[in-house]
Protein backbone atom coordinates (compact mmCIF):
# COMPACT_ATOMS: atom_id res chain seq x y z
CA UNK A 1 0.00 0.00 0.00
CA UNK A 2 1.10 3.55 -1.10
CA UNK A 3 1.76 6.16 1.92
CA UNK A 4 -0.72 9.03 1.22
CA UNK A 5 0.99 12.66 1.94
CA UNK A 6 -0.85 15.42 2.71
CA UNK A 7 0.57 17.83 0.28
CA UNK A 8 -0.20 21.10 2.10
CA UNK A 9 2.41 20.51 4.74
CA UNK A 10 5.99 21.29 4.29
CA UNK A 11 9.38 21.65 6.53
CA UNK A 12 11.51 24.80 5.78
CA UNK A 13 14.06 26.54 8.10
CA UNK A 14 14.85 30.46 8.58
CA UNK A 15 18.21 31.76 9.86
CA UNK A 16 18.28 35.39 11.14
CA UNK A 17 22.04 36.81 11.40
CA UNK A 18 21.28 39.47 14.17
CA UNK A 19 20.82 38.64 17.44
CA UNK A 20 17.51 38.44 18.29
CA UNK A 21 14.96 40.73 20.77
CA UNK A 22 13.61 38.43 23.45
CA UNK A 23 10.51 39.95 23.84
CA UNK A 24 9.67 40.54 19.94
CA UNK A 25 10.94 36.88 19.39
CA UNK A 26 8.39 35.97 22.28
CA UNK A 27 5.65 38.16 20.71
CA UNK A 28 6.78 36.57 17.15
CA UNK A 29 6.19 33.04 18.55
CA UNK A 30 2.89 33.68 20.53
CA UNK A 31 1.28 35.02 17.68
CA UNK A 32 1.89 31.90 15.26
CA UNK A 33 1.01 29.78 18.54
CA UNK A 34 -2.23 32.03 19.10
CA UNK A 35 -3.19 32.60 15.80
CA UNK A 36 -1.91 30.30 13.53
CA UNK A 37 -1.68 27.34 15.97
CA UNK A 38 -3.46 24.85 14.02
CA UNK A 39 -0.72 25.62 10.93
CA UNK A 40 2.04 25.13 12.92
CA UNK A 41 2.65 21.78 13.15
CA UNK A 42 5.82 22.03 15.09
CA UNK A 43 9.21 24.19 15.23
CA UNK A 44 12.43 23.74 17.22
CA UNK A 45 15.05 26.63 16.93
CA UNK A 46 18.33 27.40 18.38
CA UNK A 47 18.54 31.47 18.79
CA UNK A 48 20.87 33.76 19.51
CA UNK A 49 19.16 36.58 21.88
CA UNK A 50 20.50 39.67 22.54
CA UNK A 51 22.58 40.30 25.78
CA UNK A 52 22.29 36.21 26.63
CA UNK A 53 25.80 34.80 26.39
CA UNK A 54 24.94 31.17 25.95
CA UNK A 55 22.18 29.86 22.73
CA UNK A 56 18.76 29.03 23.90
CA UNK A 57 16.63 26.22 22.50
CA UNK A 58 13.38 26.98 21.45
CA UNK A 59 10.29 24.15 20.80
CA UNK A 60 6.95 24.34 20.07
CA UNK A 61 3.54 22.05 18.98
CA UNK A 62 0.59 23.76 17.60
CA UNK A 63 -0.50 25.95 20.52
CA UNK A 64 1.62 25.06 23.19
CA UNK A 65 5.42 26.66 23.23
CA UNK A 66 7.77 25.04 25.80
CA UNK A 67 9.88 26.47 28.08
CA UNK A 68 12.82 27.60 26.48
CA UNK A 69 16.55 25.74 27.54
CA UNK A 70 19.58 27.48 27.84
CA UNK A 71 22.48 25.32 26.09
CA UNK A 72 26.44 25.77 28.06
CA UNK A 73 27.62 26.79 24.77
CA UNK A 74 27.33 26.64 21.26
CA UNK A 75 28.23 23.64 19.40
CA UNK A 76 29.89 25.50 16.30
CA UNK A 77 30.69 28.87 15.38
CA UNK A 78 28.08 29.42 13.92
CA UNK A 79 25.74 32.14 16.05
CA UNK A 80 22.89 32.37 13.79
CA UNK A 81 19.76 32.23 14.82
CA UNK A 82 18.07 29.09 12.93
CA UNK A 83 14.83 27.88 12.85
CA UNK A 84 12.69 24.95 11.54
CA UNK A 85 9.55 24.92 10.72
CA UNK A 86 6.53 21.82 10.03
CA UNK A 87 3.58 23.47 9.06
CA UNK A 88 0.37 22.99 7.17
CA UNK A 89 -1.23 25.92 4.93
CA UNK A 90 1.51 28.72 6.23
CA UNK A 91 3.71 29.85 3.60
CA UNK A 92 7.56 30.43 4.82
CA UNK A 93 7.92 33.95 3.78
CA UNK A 94 4.63 34.98 5.99
CA UNK A 95 6.90 33.34 8.83
CA UNK A 96 10.27 34.55 8.07
CA UNK A 97 8.84 38.44 8.04
CA UNK A 98 7.03 37.79 11.12
CA UNK A 99 9.96 36.59 13.05
CA UNK A 100 12.12 39.53 11.22
CA UNK A 101 9.48 42.17 12.17
CA UNK A 102 9.19 41.18 15.56
CA UNK A 103 12.61 40.61 16.65
CA UNK A 104 14.01 43.91 15.32
CA UNK A 105 15.74 41.82 12.30
CA UNK A 106 13.86 43.16 10.23
CA UNK A 107 16.95 45.35 8.75
CA UNK A 108 19.35 42.28 8.47
CA UNK A 109 19.04 39.12 6.41
CA UNK A 110 15.74 36.55 7.61
CA UNK A 111 15.17 34.06 4.70
CA UNK A 112 13.25 30.94 4.72
CA UNK A 113 14.64 28.24 3.11
CA UNK A 114 12.94 25.32 1.33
Amino acid sequence: MAALHDTRIRAFSVVIDAPLDRYGLQSALGMLTSFRAENLLRFKAIVNLQDEPQPVVLHGVQHVLYPEVKLDAWPDDDRRSRFVFIVRDLEPEFVAKLLADFSGAASHHAGAHP
